[in-house]
């Protein structure tokens, strides 16, 4: 496997998050991020990186149209903003408790991917958080949610 790269490197460091990442496309042409928190994982800040490190899924992306609309409705139903902050149309915005260490991305159909020259596009996705809050989009990017208390 080949590592994608941005500007000639192959790795980029948030600090924002305290996170270092390294992208490259799966067998289905997906980008795909691994990304390590260390504010999430203190501990691996000091190892060396092997397959025992990889925790879990910690970002899955929704693209659609309608950013502020389905933003605005997964924070009226408990998914906040990344440290309060508005939504924002044409860019990315993290969805989700940053000590958990997830997020939902949320953005805008055709933005670009990060170590990519692809441009995000809709699918449908079913998602479950916190086992009862269910998202689920169709092809075009519409939501539907349903909280099961």
């Amino acid at each position: 496997m080949e590592l994608t790269r941005e500007e000639d490197d192959d790795e980029v460091y948030f600090s924002f998050l305290d996170a270092q990442s390294f992208y490259f496309l799966d067998p289905s042409g997906n980008i795909v991020e691994f990304i390590s928190r260390y504010s999430v994982s203190p501990e691996s800040a000091a190892e060396s990186f092997s397959a025992q490190n990889v925790l879990c899924i910690s970002e899955i992306n929704i693209t659609t149209d309608e950013v502020r609309a389905l933003g605005n409705r997964l924070i009226s139903n408990g998914v906040p903003v990344r440290n309060g902050e508005a939504i924002r149309e044409d860019g990315l915005n993290f969805m989700g408790e940053h000590e958990a260490g997830s997020f939902l991305l949320l953005g805008p159909r055709k933005r670009r991917w990060i170590f990519s020259d692809k441009g995000s596009e809709t699918f449908p996705l079913s998602l479950v958080i916190n086992q009862h809050l269910y998202i689920s989009l169709d092809g075009e990017g519409f939501m539907e949610l349903k909280k099961v208390e």
